[in-house]
């Protein structure tokens, strides 16, 4: 039987040495996998922390696209953009505090005859419910186990509402995130000619004109 010489590989040798070699461009798909995990991973972190800032710039831009044609109006009448911008602010914030106040007595208003309204209902299913089943259900009672669970409601409200640190940690930051809104519209209003002119300068002519 022959045998190949010493020294030299027999041809079945050589096939099984190619097969178990890695193949070239496994190093580097492994290197770009690993990469793009990574930096799907630091992106993802990186949305989670601006998030709310994102938020708020939308917000911003909506409410600049809202108001911008009232200081148009005023900018062609001689105003600065900015005093016109600051004036169509002030109004806009001055009509949602006027709608607060205004809504917030008829809210009222309707929740307490909401609640007087509470035990002639009552009453009133309560009897149809015995005529028509033969129960006997005493809306007394009924009432007298509300006004308990009511009792137990308001113990719990006050005890929620000592906690007066993290309620006025929650307005603060509510308060900062109205404040940055209204900074970042007034800016956008203020200065959207020249932001968009500085925009535009990066785009040819035939996109100028689109946009």
């Amino acid at each position: 039987m022959a045998t190949a010489p010493e020294g030299l590989d027999s041809p079945a040798t050589d096939e099984l040495r190619a097969s178990s070699r890695v193949p070239p461009w496994l190093p580097r798909l492994l290197l770009m996998i690993i990469v793009y995990v990574v930096g799907a991973f630091l992106l993802l972190q990186m949305l989670a922390r601006v998030r709310d800032l994102l938020f708020m710039i939308v917000v911003s831009l909506f409410l600049s696209f809202a108001i911008e044609p009232a200081v148009n109006f005023l900018a062609q009448r001689g105003w600065r953009r900015g005093a016109a911008t600051g004036l169509i602010l002030f109004t806009v914030i001055l009509l949602g505090i006027v709608m607060v106040v205004a809504m917030v007595p008829l809210l009222i208003g309707q929740i307490q005859g909401l609640v007087a309204e509470v035990p002639g209902w009552l009453d009133t299913i309560a009897t149809q419910v015995n005529e028509r089943f033969g129960t006997d259900i005493s809306v007394s009672t009924a009432v007298t186990e509300a006004q308990d669970i009511e009792n137990a409601l308001r113990t719990y409200g006050a005890d929620v509402a000592g906690n007066l640190l993290g309620f006025g940690a929650a307005v603060v930051t509510s308060l900062f995130q109205l404040l940055t809104i209204l900074l970042f519209t007034f800016y956008f209003v203020a200065d959207g000619p020249r932001v968009r002119r500085s925009v535009c300068s990066l785009l040819s002519p035939r996109r100028q004109r689109e946009v």
